[in-house]
Order: structure tokens, then C-alpha cells, then sequence
């Protein structure tokens, strides 16, 4: 009876030790599967990883940040980035109306492109501010902005104080400091993954010399310019140095809706004086028109095609303007999407226009650096000429901007 016992205790044991080696011989099975398919999965999420983001957007949140953040120390904001403000804004409304504000295609210009101007976000900011300490604690503010919302690692910055060794592009008006800063954040950076994608964003932080007047200081360079922003929104400035800053509210209201109306148009006029010309010489000096040139350029350069409508040329279309089809300076024949300028010879009046030579926007403006290179640096009179020899004369351009503005009030 003992041994029978016995031998069913030791059967049991066996059971039961054969159960437990079956069941963990399972769960390691188990445990392998899940490690197979984990492995399997982690692969192929490698293989198929997508960073999507718009950096418009990104740029149009930081920058609406940091806007708030100048008001907050009494600046104010001109030049580039309200012009293209007025041109997204307007571009935003009519998007909205024919798309029920459909958010997840706002950003992507292939989709309702007659609206495209909708995602438009400047590069750079221009600030006007009238104390250091305000521009000490504005740049506090916005240092803190970046290092919140990208993490300090992923952010880059410089700052220099410009001086009038360094700087060319305001020591010219009425301004006792000029602060460059510049901060460059990588944004959608993975390890091993996504190196992510760099977005920048420049400042010009200026400090007049006289706390009443307003950018651009009496020394507009664009119609489309005169526009300040401030914390009670978008103004004309009084202190554009044209006829403007002498008209009544009426006229001044007038004028504000023709120069936005052809804003939106992505049309504006040259109005860049020479004010150094003391001796008055018919074209300008040779910095006079080194500073055009660089002004011109960077306007027409811009992805969205302006249209300076005051200029010695014309900006036209190859396809439906009929024009020739090579380049009269670098002979390639034009392509589509091209843009292509007629220079005019005599623009004596307005209906007397002789097309001399037809060219690339790119092709001209290194001929006429060319010139300037090759030119006497000095303040003798210096006069620019297209491929025909025909003198180009940008100052004459801009002194007819007061006639052009009474005809836009009429």
C-alpha cells in the first residue's frame, strides 16, 4: 500500500513538472513571437517614417509670437513683413469664404493657387524702437520664445550691433542704432532617423535718433512700404517722405486703399530719392544707384512676381507678349516661366515707349553690376546702360512718384 502511494506521488510530480515545462516552453514561444512581430513592426515604421510640417505655418506661429512681443516694448514694425501681412490677410479672407475655412489645405499654395498669397510669411522682421532698454527686454522676450518652443539644443542664434563700417542699409537715414539678430532652429530632427529641417528668422532692430518720427524715417524706397503696424494695427506712416505726409485724413485714407489694392495685385512704384546728390547730376550718384540696383534686385527676385510699374522696363510675359525668343545678353532662349524684361529707351512720356532689347530680369541686373563694378567708386555722375548703350535712369523714376500718387487719388 506504501508503495503504491508512492509511486502515484511521484506520478503526479511528473505531471505537474510536465505542465510547467510545457507552459514555460510556451510562453518563451510566446515571448519570441512578440519579439519577432515588435522587431518586424519597429522595421518597417523605420522604413516608412514621415516628418510632416509646413515651415510656413511654423514661421507664421513664431512670428505672430514675437509681434506681440514688440508691442509689449513699444515698437513697431515696418517694411517687408506688413506688406506681405496685407497680402496674406487679404488672400486668407478669400480663401476662407470659397473653402469653409478648410484648415488642413491652407498651407499647401498647389491647392486653390489664385489664393496662394494666403501662405505667404516674410523672412525677416524690421523693428522700430525708440530706447535700449526696450530693445534689451524685447530680445530677452524672444530668446525665451525660441528656447520654449524648439528646445535650446535645436536653436542657433547671432547678434551684432552694426556700425557704419559694417553696415550700408540704414546708417543712411536718420538712425543712431542698428542690432542685427538671427535665429536658426532646426525643427523635425530624429536621431538616426531625420536630420529635420532649418528655418531662420532675421531682425533688424532699429533706434531713431528722434523719438517723433515714424519708419521709414522720410526715406521710402517702395510705395508699398509706407505701411507701419503698431499695436492698433496697420497705419500709413507720417513720415514717408513723399506728399503723403501732407494730405488731409480723407486723402490719406484714399491713398492707403490704392497702394494696398495694387498690394494685393503684387504691383507697387519706385520712389528711392537721392538724397546725397548735392549737385544734383541727372542719373544719381554711384552709390545712389549701387543701392538701387540691390533694392530692385531683391524685390524682383521674390517668389510671388512683383511688377514695379515706374521702372525703364517692362516686365512682361514671353508667351503672351509675343516677345523674341533668346536672350539679347546671354542668347539662351527663354522658357516658360521665365520673367523677362523689355527695356524701354525713351520713356519721355507716357505713350511714347521704344522696347530697345529684351532680356532675362537675372541677365540685365548682372550687366548692370557689371557696370558697377567696373565703375569709378566716387560721387561723380554715374549712369547706367542697357545692351543698346541707352542711358537707364532710376532716378527719374522716383522723382515722378508724387505725380503718381495724385493720380491715385483722383
Amino acid at each position: 500500500m506504501e508503495n503504491r502511494s508512492h509511486r502515484l506521488l511521484i506520478a503526479k510530480v511528473a505531471k505537474v513538472a510536465k505542465v510547467a515545462k510545457v507552459a514555460k516552453v510556451a510562453k518563451v514561444a510566446k515571448v519570441a513571437k512578440v519579439a519577432k512581430v515588435a522587431k518586424s513592426v519597429k522595421s518597417l515604421t523605420m522604413e516608412f517614417v514621415k516628418i510632416n510640417f509646413s515651415p510656413a505655418r511654423i514661421k507664421y506661429i513664431v512670428f505672430n509670437n514675437i509681434k506681440t512681443s514688440v508691442f509689449d516694448n513699444n515698437g513697431i514694425i515696418f517694411g517687408g513683413f506688413v506688406r506681405d501681412m496685407i497680402i496674406s490677410d487679404h488672400y486668407k479672407s478669400i480663401y476662407n469664404r470659397c473653402n469653409e475655412y478648410n484648415i488642413h489645405k491652407f498651407w499647401n499654395k498647389l491647392f486653390n493657387p489664385e489664393t496662394a498669397g494666403r501662405a505667404l510669411v516674410a523672412n525677416d522682421m524690421d523693428i522700430c524702437m525708440y530706447s535700449e532698454e526696450d530693445v534689451s527686454n524685447f530680445i530677452n522676450t524672444i530668446q525665451n520664445i525660441f528656447s520654449e518652443q524648439f528646445g535650446y539644443i535645436n536653436v542657433l542664434s547671432s547678434d551684432t550691433i552694426m556700425t557704419t563700417d559694417t553696415d550700408n542699409s540704414y546708417f543712411d537715414l536718420p538712425i543712431k542704432y542698428h542690432r542685427k539678430l538671427n535665429y536658426t532652429v532646426t525643427v523635425g530632427k530624429i536621431p538616426f532617423v531625420n536630420s529635420g529641417v532649418e528655418l531662420s528668422f532675421d531682425f533688424d532692430i532699429i533706434i531713431p535718433k528722434k523719438s517723433s518720427i515714424l519708419p521709414p524715417f522720410n526715406k521710402i524706397d517702395m510705395l508699398c512700404n509706407v505701411f507701419i503696424l503698431n499695436k492698433n494695427g496697420i497705419i500709413i506712416s507720417k513720415n514717408t517722405g513723399t506728399n503723403i505726409d501732407k494730405m488731409t485724413i480723407l486723402n490719406k485714407q484714399k491713398i492707403a486703399a490704392s497702394i494696398m489694392g495694387d498690394i494685393v495685385q503684387y504691383k507697387t512704384q519706385f520712389c528711392m530719392q537721392d538724397y546725397s546728390d548735392e549737385i544734383n547730376y541727372p542719373c544719381g550718384t554711384y552709390d545712389y544707384n549701387k543701392i538701387v540696383i540691390a533694392s530692385l534686385d531683391k524685390m524682383l527676385s521674390r517668389s510671388l512676381k512683383w511688377d514695379i510699374t515706374n521702372l525703364p522696363f517692362l516686365i512682361c510675359d514671353q508667351k503672351i507678349d509675343n516677345c523674341v525668343d533668346n536672350c539679347c545678353i546671354c542668347l539662351s532662349e527663354f522658357k516658360k516661366n521665365d520673367k523677362i524684361l523689355k527695356v524701354i529707351s525713351d520713356n519721355s512720356t507716357k505713350t511714347e515707349k521704344v522696347c530697345s532689347n529684351i532680356t532675362h530680369d537675372k541677365c540685365l541686373f548682372k550687366y548692370f553690376k557689371t557696370q558697377l563694378n567696373n565703375g569709378l567708386v566716387s560721387s561723380d555722375n554715374f549712369q547706367f546702360r542697357c545692351p543698346s548703350r541707352n542711358v537707364i535712369n532710376f532716378k527719374i523714376c522716383a522723382e515722378n512718384i508724387c505725380d503718381i500718387i495724385r493720380e491715385k487719388i483722383k
